[in-house]
């Protein structure tokens, strides 16, 4: 096709024009339209749709369309003649072509009104050149992708690698999918038979042209686009990779998993053949591991907060499976210790930046009392601030739910006598208000931060324990000397803060208490724990 020497040409004659003529207004419009077409030209020739600026929702900003709109005024026009002969030749706007998956023009909002008709889970839209319809407010529950590819051009091999990971993950989430470009006839048309080619290799595409053009006979492939869709199967492009599973909590952080997933799934979805599922009151995100490896997924994400990422790790620990995290808790303590203080300004950015990196570092984990443990497992004060942090105040007053349940342990919080053993050591009787063992840490995790914050690739557990005091003063002095600590990394700032590193420890008490694990409560009076030194592979980038 030599469509784009058409609006180069079409541009240099109006800039032409516009030089000629006396009319100030006149020339400004023909100059206008000139530089709208030359750079539509220019984007031709490149091969850059993201010239118009299309955001991942479908709309195009205001400057865009302004800028543009002499050049989308003449296509729409063009594309309403064209659907016009299209229904009067009795050629339907949308086709089901197979397994759920439909073709379409671009829709009005007269014609996406009646998709309910077709129970549509998703739109692939594959334009560049028009504002997409707000699907997910006007319509129910319909999920929306765009990749910009230019009219009678073929996708990229990683645009096409989106689009069909996009496809199969919402076919795997029984959502029928509709494909659409301008008028069905042929980047949606591309994208549809790519599809079915990775899903039926024996097929050839001339085949499955045939089998969808039969179905909606207005469809075509361009030469260009025939060759590049026979090139791409040819050297192995077309091909739907095993599934990378993300698992999400959707209550965790008060329904942060609704307000991102639309987001995480596209930005992951450009790499990743993703499989997304949801933890529910009958299914543990542990039970959803299990189901990933049993699937032989490679990759393995979870979303939620610490609990969440802890019964993923448990799953996967002393495996080759790869790890991503995405914080989407309230406190989200592991993603700040591993991604440091930019996870708590840009969490989710940050988290995807980390996974989309593709690079692991092996991390320690631990294990306490046959649960795997990522962070801290604590007695005393930290044991009491998760458990007055429950579910309602969490939902009330986000991270400040746990700076009130912790001001307030640190008053009411009554000494204990435990008998503690380090490795293989004698035991010793510790009398103490807070005793805190961890594998990481983040600098917040105020009572871990004795020997400094922990490394996570040490090898060793760091554990720090308070002496009692009823000294109101004393006991802000020691939460402020830890605070000095985890900065200096000096355990003698303060003698009442007392440190100790280990590969195990065994807790005894006289009688049952209460003890922490990643954010989750449990009550024993034995508690044992001991490192497994480089056991998790963690999507981190190398730069951290």
């Amino acid at each position: 096709m030599y469509v784009e020497y058409i609006y180069g040409l079409i541009s240099l004659i109006l800039f032409a024009a516009a030089s000629t003529v006396s009319n100030l207004f006149l020339s400004a419009l023909l100059a206008w339209v000139g530089v709208s077409l030359f750079l539509v030209f220019i984007a031709y020739l490149t091969k850059q749709p993201k010239i118009f600026r299309k955001r991942a929702d479908g709309s195009i900003p205001t400057l865009m369309r302004v800028l543009f709109y002499p050049f989308m005024l003449g296509v729409q026009i063009y594309n309403r003649i064209e659907k016009s002969k299209d229904a009067k030749r009795e050629h339907h706007f949308v086709h089901h072509i197979r397994d759920n998956i439909y073709l379409a023009s671009r829709l009005s909002t007269e014609e996406a009104l009646s998709l309910e008709e077709y129970d549509i889970g998703a739109v692939l839209d594959v334009t560049c050149e028009f504002d997409a319809l707000d699907w997910s407010s006007h319509y129910l529950d319909i999920d929306y992708l765009n990749i910009p590819i230019l009219d009678h051009q073929s996708p990229s091999p990683e645009q096409l690698r989106q689009a069909l990971n996009w496809m199969d993950l919402k076919l795997h989430q029984n959502k029928p999918v509709l494909v659409h470009c301008a008028l069905g006839r042929g980047r949606s048309l591309f994208c549809v038979a790519a599809y079915i080619l990775a899903k039926y290799p024996d097929l050839s595409p001339r085949e499955v042209l045939e089998s969808i053009t039969d179905i909606r006979s207005q469809a075509g492939l361009n030469k260009s686009q025939l060759k590049k869709l026979i090139t791409y199967r040819d050297k192995g492009d077309i091909k739907l990779f095993n599934p990378t599973w993300l698992i999400a909590n959707p209550v965790s952080g008060k329904g942060k998993w609704k307000q991102h997933k639309q987001e995480i799934e596209n930005v992951l979805g450009e790499k990743f053949n993703l499989n997304v599922v949801e933890t529910s009151p009958d299914t543990s995100a542990q039970e959803l591991a299990e189901q990933a490896v049993e699937a032989g997924a490679k990759i393995i994400i979870a979303g939620g907060g610490d609990g969440t990422l802890a019964e993923v790790a448990s799953v996967l620990t002393g495996t080759d499976i790869k790890f991503g995290i995405i914080p989407l808790g309230t406190a989200n303590a592991l993603a700040h210790s591993l991604f440091g203080v930019e996870s708590k300004v840009i969490p989710i950015q940050t988290a995807l930046d980390h996974i989309l990196s593709e690079h692991t570092q092996a991390i320690d984990t631990a294990i306490c009392n046959n649960k795997t443990m990522l962070l801290v497992t604590a007695v005393g004060i930290e044991e009491q601030m998760i458990k007055r942090a429950d579910r309602e105040t969490k939902n009330q007053l986000g991270q400040f739910a746990y700076l009130h349940g912790f001001w307030q342990a640190l008053h009411e919080e009554e000494p204990m006598q435990l008998l503690v053993q380090f490795d293989d050591e004698p035991a010793k009787v510790i009398e103490t208000t807070s005793l805190v063992i961890a594998n990481a840490a983040p600098l917040t995790t105020l009572l871990a931060q004795g020997n400094g914050e922990p490394d996570y690739k040490d090898g060793l557990l760091n554990i720090t324990w308070l002496t009692p005091t009823d000294n109101p003063v004393e006991k802000v002095y020691d939460i402020a000397s830890l605070l000095a600590a985890g900065f200096a990394e000096d355990d003698s700032v303060n003698e009442a803060i007392n440190t100790a590193k280990a590969k195990k420890i065994h807790i005894k008490a006289e009688h049952e208490i209460g003890y922490v694990v990643d954010g989750e409560t449990y009550a024993c009076d034995t508690i044992k724990t001991s490192i497994r030194p480089a056991s998790l592979n963690v999507l981190i980038d190398l730069k951290y």
